[in-house]
């Protein structure tokens, strides 16, 4: 799965990075959401969370080339990474974990996300029969302050993209 031409179908689509200032890959791996986020995001800042450090080394190479880049190697499933990150108007996760993990670490970002900002994440095509995906994450969704969710398939992943409701919506 190449993160970078997702990543670049879902806003090409959605128009998801044209007034996008805050970005945040969580799962950047070696970087090519980044990469593509660095394109078009040219002012405020944009976030990779990666938790292995087998990465670190492309991600430093990145990091010289996109001036208002930053990485963290920390845990997303852990609440306080969450706490230094904020005002947030674009959470890409690209986390290769199981589903359950995925939705604790979207949890956990919440916090962070604008209102009005959206989260997009990509699920493993095997995790769950395809006739039965968008049901159980549509149930997971419908418990979190989250609106306007969208689905749809590309190169075999399915991808979801939620907008945060307000506190009077």
């Amino acid at each position: 799965m190449d993160l970078y031409e997702i990543l670049k179908e879902v806003d090409i689509k959605f128009n998801l990075l044209r007034n996008s200032k805050n970005f945040v890959n969580v799962g950047c791996r070696e970087g090519s959401a980044l990469k593509y986020a660095g394109e078009k995001i040219k002012t405020g800042k944009i976030i990779g969370v990666e938790l292995n450090k087998f990465y670190k080394i492309n991600l430093e190479e990145l990091q010289k080339k996109i001036p208002n880049l930053e990485i963290k190697f920390e845990n997303p499933l852990i609440k306080d990474v969450w706490q230094k990150i904020n005002q947030i108007d674009i959470i890409f996760n690209s986390l290769d974990l199981e589903v359950i993990k995925l939705f604790q670490a979207v949890e956990n970002s919440l916090n962070s996300l604008k209102v009005g900002g959206r989260i997009i994440n990509i699920y493993k095509k095997s995790f769950l029969p395809e006739n039965e995906q968008i049901t159980f994450i549509e149930n997971f969704v419908s418990r979190l302050p989250l609106k306007n969710t969208q689905f749809f398939h590309t190169n075999g992943n399915l991808l979801s993209i939620s907008t945060k409701k307000g506190i009077l919506e």
